[in-house]
């Protein structure tokens, strides 16, 4: 499933950063991410426990 690949390689990103997509440079990137693809903010949020 392409969604669950692009979610594994998003989570070992930010698991190298330390830091969640969301709290990542203030959540700029992460944004862009949200108004491209909304189907990526639940992804992002399941991970990063918010």
């Amino acid at each position: 499933m392409v969604f669950g690949f692009w979610n594994n390689q998003i989570s070992l990103v930010f698991a190298l950063l330390g830091q969640s997509p969301v709290s990542f440079k203030s959540g700029g990137p992460w944004g862009v991410i949200q108004n491209l693809e909304p189907i990526f903010v639940g992804v992002g949020i399941h991970h990063s426990g918010e």
